[in-house]
């Protein structure tokens, strides 16, 4: 699954050309069957749990 930010409007932001570490915060499911789904950019010190 892929995040993505849905709006009708100027793009806020350019194609990311690396991945970048998400944490889930939030999931709420609707009656209609979307999910929202709230994340966190990970800092580079929490990326990895070893400190490598």
């Amino acid at each position: 699954m892929d995040p993505l930010l849905l709006h009708d409007g100027t793009q806020l932001f350019d194609r990311l050309e690396t991945g970048c570490d998400l944490t889930l915060l939030e999931t709420k499911a609707y009656d209609s069957g979307i999910v929202l789904l709230h994340y966190r950019l990970v800092d580079g010190d929490e990326s990895n749990e070893d400190g490598q």
